[in-house]
Order: C-alpha cells, then structure tokens, then sequence
C-alpha cells in the first residue's frame, strides 16, 4: 500500500484537508457555548472543532484524493498549478453534490445506519450551507499538497515535474 505512496497520500488528504477547512470555518464563526454545545472559542474549541472536521471530514477528502490521483491519471506530468485547478473544481463539486445528497437522505435515515451515513455527508452538508467559498483556498492548498506527496512516491515517473 505504501510503495507509491498511497497511505501518506491518503493521510495528507484527509489530516491537511480536514484541518484546513476546520480552520477556515472556525476562525469567523467562533461560536458561545451553550447547555447542548461546548464553546468552540479559543484554542480549546479548535481542538473540538478539529476533532469534528476529522471525523466529518475523512471520508469526503479522501474521495476528494481519489478523484484527484484518477485526474492525475487523465493527464501525466501535470504541473502544481494544474492540480490545484483540478482541485477546486473537484472539492466545489464533490461539497454540492454531497451537501445535496445529505438533504435528499436526511428525512429517510433512522437509527445507527443514519447515523453512519449521515458522517458520510454531513461535513460537506456543513460546509455548503454556511460558507462553501472556502473550499477554493482549501482545496487549491491541499491539493498542492497531494501533488507534492504523488511526486515524491512517482520518482520513476519520467513525465514527473522535477520543481514548481
């Protein structure tokens, strides 16, 4: 799994990516607490709050990877900038096609299968209805990311880019 680099890959999406929009969400919300709800203000709240944005997160950035590495696929020797083009067309649609899938499945899911298949798509759910523009300066930085990391475990790759 770990010769062509699949499970850093993989935990580079989903650890950056998830952090990066915790981040992006977080720092203008900042909400109060209340009796239901830990306050999500301070260092303390970004720590909840990333804890939330893991586990909302991980199964949506790591299909944003795997649509990115089929991309790659598509067009050998893409630069930085082609990535990070590819991923913001991939994380913006991928945030409203999920976001409407949670409405569409919301009033239909009961119980602990719900539960599981609301951690699905509830995270992009979150980030299409309160500020779905972060996801351009997300997804462009993770991606960025992503095509460092394919790189790096691609050395035989002749069409590789050497450098930025």
């Amino acid at each position: 799994m770990t010769r062509r680099g699949s499970l850093a890959y993989y935990s580079v999406a989903i650890v950056l990516g998830s952090v990066l929009m915790t981040i992006a969400l977080w720092l203008p919300a900042g909400t109060p607490g209340s009796h239901w709800t830990p306050s999500t203000r301070g260092a303390a709240g970004l720590l909840v709050a990333c804890c939330f944005g893991l586990l909302m997160g991980a199964v949506p950035l790591a299909l944003f990877g795997f649509a990115l590495r089929r991309i790659s696929g598509l067009w050998p020797g893409l630069n930085p900038l082609g990535w990070m083009c590819a991923g913001v067309v991939s994380g913006l649609t991928q945030v409203f096609l999920l976001g409407w899938l949670a409405q569409v499945l919301r009033p239909h899911l009961e119980g602990a299968a719900g539960i599981f298949a609301m951690l699905l798509v509830a995270g992009p759910d979150v980030v299409r209805n309160s500020r779905w523009w972060t996801v351009i300066p997300v997804a462009a930085i993770t991606a960025f990311f992503l095509c460092r990391v394919h790189y790096a475990f691609d050395a035989g790759d002749p069409a590789a880019p050497g450098s930025i």
